[in-house]
């Protein structure tokens, strides 16, 4: 509704004018009336009309003083004049501020409703155009985000080229400007958090990172890493620039504690770099940095330095081999996610960066993985050539890429497929099988029924139920026999037998000896 205030001292004129617009005109509304020019100030800073009819010759402010006060606070109201008088001195007073229409009394009703159209006709073309001025800095908005988000990973992954460093500082507005990488993650313990609060998480810090921080490149969310460009001006220099983003950090961390009590925000923060090309250098610093922070639960972030370097040259590529693979089993995405980070650190700097020597590592441990998902049933065959790539940073993205896929498939087989079910039933005789664990609860843990997962297990181990909880067992009794000081009686209830003779029968008849033969050859030999 285009909503009018009509100012005249005269009532007959106003209650006149009121007439005219209720009746003919059903989209106005008449939202009030003043009989001189003081009031109609104080209803116009009031009801925000959209059109003032206004009087010229009133007592005290006349309708020209009116115009001009009404005008400089809100210049968006059109106003309509209405005057006795046919004076030229009065429309050129008021079209300053932009009057456009200017009626004599006594007016016709149809030069009234004219002079109305056409000014609606002006308001509504104006809020067309504001709302496709709105429409399209939202649409530009949208679009500079994209820009920055991809900018980020083109930057991670070195794809940016020296004759388009210069546009996109243009359209970054990072012209003139140096810079840390930093990547932040999110620590929210054993359990894995769903994809929608991750979301939410992103959104919280992003909205931070752009209320705290003046100048920075926010990158998209990569498992639990969200990689962050802070920018200072180069008069700063490196010194207090460093000063700057410790205070920064400690401000987002803050900020995001007092938002998210369940989840730890930590960060790392790479090296110093003068030059937008420079920036996965320092992005692979950051995550070195995070990596240790991940270590320890006093600190939250850390700004990488060469002694960080030297720690982790010490790391032995082969138990984080077996942790990553590990985690690439139980379908661990964020987890396997961050250990491959570090796993590719370790035999990037061992190659000396030599990327033939890296793409070959990578083979090594795809193909690796390849036989550990054979021997649990899995067989997937999944791209391992990076030919193609020319950098480290694509290689390693890629090389991620590629484990999330295959986690993904790994989540679903084990959710799905009996064979699934059946490595999620051993998994839970494993952790249980000392408790005296049953065939009953096991089927009933991956919801079987007691018959068709004996004949599932059977079929699929070419062993019983019982005979593998007793391998298990007997396994575990041979490493503690080796123990001296530990009694049969002990051994046999750490492994889930309650009577030590019966334990000592089912030793022997699995193995051919008695636990007490086993434990005087075993002890005379030392």
């Amino acid at each position: 509704m285009i909503k009018i205030l009509i100012v005249d001292d005269e009532v007959i004129e106003r209650e006149g004018l009121t007439f005219i617009i209720r009746s003919e005109r059903t989209n106005l509304e008449i939202v009030g009336e003043a009989g001189n020019g003081r009031k109609a100030i104080e209803l116009a800073n009031n009801l925000k009309p959209d059109i003032i009819f206004m009087d010229i010759k009133m007592p005290g402010i006349d309708g020209v003083e009116a115009v001009k006060r009404i005008h400089e606070e809100h210049p968006e109201i059109k106003f309509i004049m209405v005057s006795a008088f046919n004076t030229f001195d009065y429309a050129q007073q008021v079209m300053r501020y932009g009057v456009k229409e200017y009626l004599l009394k006594p007016s016709k009703k149809n030069d009234i409703l004219e002079a109305i159209d056409r000014t609606v006709e002006e308001i509504e073309e104006g809020r067309q155009e504001d709302e496709q001025i709105l429409e399209l800095s939202t649409r530009l908005e949208r679009i500079s985000s994209f820009v920055q988000t991809e900018s980020i990973v083109y930057l991670l992954m070195d794809h940016i080229q020296d004759t388009n460093i210069s546009e996109w500082s243009k359209w970054l507005n990072i012209d003139g400007k140096e810079g840390f990488a930093l990547v932040f993650s999110f620590d929210s313990g054993p359990v894995e958090a769903s994809r929608s609060l991750k979301l939410t998480w992103y959104h919280q810090l992003k909205e931070i990172l752009q209320n705290e921080v003046d100048n920075c490149l926010v990158g998209p969310m990569i498992g639990l890493h969200i990689p962050v460009f802070i920018l200072i001006d180069t008069k700063m220099g490196q010194s207090d620039g460093r000063n700057e983003l410790d205070r920064y950090i400690l401000k987002i961390i803050h900020n995001f504690k007092n938002q998210q009590h369940d989840c730890r925000l930590i960060a790392g923060a790479g090296s110093y770099v003068a030059k937008l090309e420079q920036f996965s250098r320092s992005y692979e610093e950051a995550l070195v940095a995070l990596e240790f922070v991940y270590s320890t639960d006093t600190a939250n972030y850390l700004i990488y330095h060469e002694s960080l370097k030297k720690k982790r040259e010490q790391l032995i590529p082969i138990e984080q081999e077996k942790k990553l693979l590990e985690s690439i089993k139980n379908g661990d995405i964020d987890g396997s996610l961050r250990l491959f980070d570090q796993y590719f650190y370790t035999i990037v700097e061992a190659s000396h960066h030599n990327l033939k020597n890296v793409k070959s590592s990578l083979r090594d441990l795809f193909i690796v993985v390849s036989r550990m998902l054979k021997e649990i049933g899995i067989n997937m065959p999944f791209q391992h050539e990076f030919i193609s790539l020319n950098t480290l940073t694509q290689v390693k993205e890629y090389a991620k890429s590629q484990l999330v896929s295959l986690i993904h498939e790994i989540r679903e087989w084990r959710q799905n497929d009996a064979k699934g079910l059946l490595l999620r039933a051993k998994e839970y005789i494993e952790r249980n099988y000392h408790k005296g664990v049953t065939l009953d609860e096991t089927a009933d843990f991956i919801g079987l029924s007691p018959y068709y997962f004996s004949k599932l297990f059977k079929e699929r181990y070419d062993m019983t139920f019982i005979d593998y909880v007793t391998q298990l067992r007997i396994k575990k009794a041979k490493e503690l026999l080796n123990i001296e000081s530990l009694s049969l009686k002990e051994i046999a209830v750490t492994i889930g037998y309650k009577d030590p003779n019966y334990f000592s029968r089912v030793y022997k008849k699995t193995t051919g000896e008695s636990p007490s033969e086993y434990r005087a050859k075993h002890f005379k030999v030392i």
